[in-house]
């Protein structure tokens, strides 16, 4: 099921798509998107890890993360195998005006990002990142800031529940439906 296709020159369209979206609140987009016959596109229990203000929104495009049950003791730390790990091979494949958004189950318990993932993410461009589940170092991503929405902070990685096992492809996030490319509208309501 493949998303929104951008291309390199699609560059004015996305800049004009955000300044729109930019101009409209969550509520507005969601009752408009049900009004048209479209369902499930608030993703349920996702809040800002701090306000964003009055006004204020985020707009990006979807880049996805899915996150599953580990089924083995975790093992050594492996610098080689992290490398190569779904969610760090998409960090670093962010570009300007992208969306981090994790499926991580909903798991409130586990640190999916923490502040060194948040400020590469920075580095790469990312306007915020969305987790379906918990973050950790929340102190300092509030501080990096990095626009963070999730369901909880807890001190935990997620190495100790959770594997990443792929990346760009659809997920679910708190109830939605998130196919990269997809455009993501926030705000202090949600996503």
């Amino acid at each position: 099921m493949p998303g929104l296709v951008w291309s390199p020159d699609d560059g004015q369209r996305f800049a004009a798509i955000r300044a729109d979206l930019a101009q409209v609140s969550t509520a507005t987009a969601c009752q408009l998107l049900i009004s048209r016959g479209w369902r499930n596109t608030y993703m349920l229990g996702l809040h800002p890890l701090q306000p964003l203000g009055l006004g204020q929104r985020l707009v990006g495009r979807a880049r996805t993360c899915r996150y599953l049950m580990c089924r083995s003791a975790e093992g050594p730390h492996d610098p080689a195998a992290r490398r190569v790990s779904p969610e760090i091979v998409l960090i670093e494949a962010l570009e300007p005006g992208d969306i981090l958004c994790i499926d991580a189950m909903g798991l409130p318990t586990v640190g999916i990002i923490g502040d060194i993932l948040s400020a590469r993410m920075l580095v790469r461009g990312a306007v915020a990142a969305l987790i379906h589940g918990g973050v950790r170092d929340s102190p300092f991503i509030k501080e990096l800031g990095l626009p963070v929405f999730c369901q909880s902070a807890h001190p935990s990685h997620s190495g100790r529940d959770l594997v990443p096992v792929d990346y760009d492809t659809p997920i679910n996030m708190g109830g939605a439906q998130v196919i990269p490319g997809d455009i993501i509208l926030a705000d202090d309501e949600g996503a």
